[in-house]
């Protein structure tokens, strides 16, 4: 039996890996939960304990280590409309956080250290049509948040060693139950009215992966670094459900499912202006324009900044995100990891509809 640590284990995709680990008592005699929120007061399950520490001070990864053979790094500084100008705060969590990880786990004699890297590490604002690990990531980012995702992929790979074995996953778009900032945020801008605008021609597809897949990927990686390290160290794999979906076509599904959104006027149960407020993206806005205007935001923001602090993600790679195709092959993963969704998109949409059933339109 082994133990293992889930750095960002009281996060979203953190809460998701323990559920799912905390499943397999036969393997995993202790699952230590580390994380910079008072998880004292959660509950545990069975072999599941929390520790409560900060991923930017090394002596507390240190004592969360102890003992641990396998350490799972989900931890992150999320690109959030209040994170997106906070460049210290997104640096010293994800780079140098990162490297303390590391150290940490040399000095644990830590076996093997998964890490949750980002397909966007290689997104440069271009459309990406099913490309695969063997893709070079870019030397300039179009935002902080990949850049210090890129800089902490490269430490893990760079730290693989017969003492130490590691490897990264770059899962696309996660999504589904107890997400923070995704669905929240859509249906915000849902209630503003602005959820009924797509921006270029709505035809761009997207490659998103369900929760579940994400901490199942994560598992098979641990069992491919303890059985054949030499093969899977060092590596990286693109984590998808392997069925890009349009991307305003997903958002149209998540606000229709909600309630924001109507198709058929037998349905016309409020106010013609309220339809227009809450419907799924039909209204086209040149690309563009609207990249032209979020520079020039951008530009804005920056200049009134000593006075006033803008939070938006109103941003010129919001935007790119949001009209490129972006779309990566998990083939590796299926072949050396023996990965494959065991949650279709229909399924996860269905399960992230139900548990978000507290934001339906009233």
């Amino acid at each position: 039996m082994f133990s293992c640590v889930v750095v960002g284990g009281s996060g979203f995709l953190g809460q998701a890996l323990v559920q799912r680990l905390a499943v397999n008592k036969n393997k995993w005699e202790r699952i230590v939960v580390f994380d910079i929120k008072n998880v004292t007061q959660s509950r545990g399950t069975g072999a599941v304990v929390f520790q409560q520490g900060d991923i930017r001070r090394q002596d507390d990864l240190v004592a969360a280590f102890k003992d641990a053979s396998v350490v799972f790094h989900c931890a992150t500084a999320a690109p959030s409309a209040e994170n997106a100008k906070n460049k210290e705060i997104m640096y010293t969590v994800n780079v140098e956080g990162t490297r303390n990880v590391i150290e940490a786990c040399k000095i644990c004699h830590v076996r093997s250290l998964i890490y949750v890297s980002s397909a966007s590490v290689v997104f440069r604002g271009q459309d990406l049509e099913g490309v695969d690990e063997s893709i070079q990531i870019p030397k300039r980012h179009v935002d902080f948040y990949t850049e210090t995702k890129a800089i902490a992929e490269r430490a893990v790979l760079d730290a693989n060693s017969s003492q130490l074995h590691t490897c990264c996953l770059r899962p696309s778009g996660i999504f589904g139950e107890r997400d923070p900032l995704f669905v929240p945020t859509l249906i915000s801008n849902a209630r503003k009215g602005k959820m009924k605008y797509y921006i270029g021609d709505g035809t761009n597809r997207m490659d998103w992966t369900f929760v579940d897949n994400v901490a199942y990927a994560l598992e098979l990686a641990a069992d491919g670094l303890q059985q054949s390290s030499q093969r899977i160290g060092g590596q990286v794999y693109f984590i998808t459900n392997d069925d890009a979906r349009p991307f305003w076509g997903f958002l149209g599904d998540i606000l229709q499912g909600l309630g924001y959104a109507s198709h058929s006027s037998h349905e016309l149960i409020i106010s013609y202006q309220e339809l227009c407020r809450y419907s799924r993206p039909t209204r086209r806005l040149p690309f563009w324009l609207i990249y032209i205007l979020s520079w020039l935001f951008l530009w804005f923001s920056r200049l009134i900044s000593p006075w006033i602090q803008l939070e938006s993600d109103f941003t010129p790679f919001r935007i790119l995100l949001s009209v490129r195709n972006r779309r990566v092959s998990c083939e590796k993963a299926k072949r050396e990891l023996g990965y494959k969704p065991i949650v279709s998109m229909e399924e996860g949409l269905q399960r992230t509809i139900a548990y978000f059933s507290f934001l339906r339109n009233p």
